[in-house]
């Protein structure tokens, strides 16, 4: 409503994971055959809209999409002294996590991915050497910042529950390198909350998930808000470390209302949990429903600050 552009926005055919992302400034494509749909645009934090719109024979829909923020729309909840209604509703999600993991059990999709890293801040100096014609070659801007790297991959996923796994690489772009090779993989980015652990890949044992089976050990859990998006009542459930010491997210988690599924996340670290050469991690992810009634990971995005020797460094990657 104030008129600013949401980055990352999850945008997708109801029904379907056909979807794609808006980018840094707001904007989006998707490329559909003639005929009806309707397209469900959606961003954490924000009530989510569904929009029906016709695609004609070789005709462009512009549409212009404004998000409310979900504060403003909120359902009233009713808690009495003492009741943990948080706490409540995590337990019944844990409950139901092992069902929920495996679904859908086998799936076949497009995955596109990409990598963004930006030197925001560079010394003048480093070691006793002028960083001048370090960051001309790096191509930076006049104030030692600019985007260093940045790749697309568009990949073909077949997946088969537990851990059957192929990606095959369709087509990868390096901006500014013809010969480039891209390092994104979807598989990457694919973290299912229902595991015990997240983020392997950043400290050996992972980070406790919200939905560990003693999740209540480690985390507090508030009920913040109640809203509906559309028929569904969805929960916004605030999660906090109960101990400084531990590897644990905080942030938030989106519960639907009943069926205690995942309706998106946004889990967050910092220095305090202790991460080797990064100073922040936040990782966000967006589910939807198939017509069959199970929910799946339609977004997925990993943004991260490194802050060193005079150096910070920023970037993110993102997979639909």
């Amino acid at each position: 409503e104030s008129g600013e552009p949401l980055a990352f926005a999850t945008i997708y055919v109801k029904g379907s994971t056909n979807g794609t992302n808006s980018n840094a400034e707001g904007l989006f494509q998707l490329n559909l055959d003639p005929g009806k749909y309707i397209i469900v645009f959606r961003y954490v934090g924000f009530n989510t809209l569904e929009k029906e719109v016709e695609i004609k024979e070789s005709l462009w829909e512009n549409l212009n999409i404004q998000l409310k923020n979900s504060a403003i729309d909120l359902a009233e909840v009713v808690a009495r002294a003492g009741d943990n209604k948080g706490l409540e509703y995590m337990k019944k999600a844990i409950k139901l996590k092992n069902q929920y993991k495996k679904e859908p059990y086998e799936y076949q999709c497009l995955a596109y991915t990409k990598g963004t890293q930006k030197i925001t801040k560079m010394p003048k100096t480093f070691m006793g050497q002028d960083m001048k014609e370090a960051a001309k070659s790096l191509g930076l801007e006049s104030d030692n910042s600019g985007i260093i790297y940045l790749s697309e991959t568009l990949a073909e996923i077949k997946f088969r529950y537990p851990n059957n796994y192929n990606e095959r690489i369709i087509k990868s772009k390096v901006s500014g390198d013809s010969k480039g090779v891209s390092f994104n993989r979807a598989q990457d980015l694919i973290m299912n909350p229902y595991e015990d652990f997240l983020l392997k890949g950043v400290k050996e044992r992972g980070f406790v998930s919200p939905f560990h089976d003693n999740a209540p050990f480690y985390y507090d859990f508030e009920l913040t808000q109640s809203f509906y998006e559309g028929s569904l009542l969805i929960h916004k459930i605030a999660i906090k470390p109960k101990r400084s010491i531990d590897p644990c997210f905080f942030g938030h988690v989106y519960l639907v209302d009943e069926s205690w599924r995942i309706h998106s996340v946004s889990l967050n670290l910092d220095k305090r949990a202790e991460i080797e050469f990064v100073d922040s991690i936040r990782l966000k992810q967006s589910y939807a429903p198939l017509d069959d009634g199970s929910w799946v990971i339609v977004s997925n995005h990993l943004d991260f600050y490194v802050s060193i020797w005079g150096f910070e460094l920023a970037g993110y990657f993102l997979s639909n």
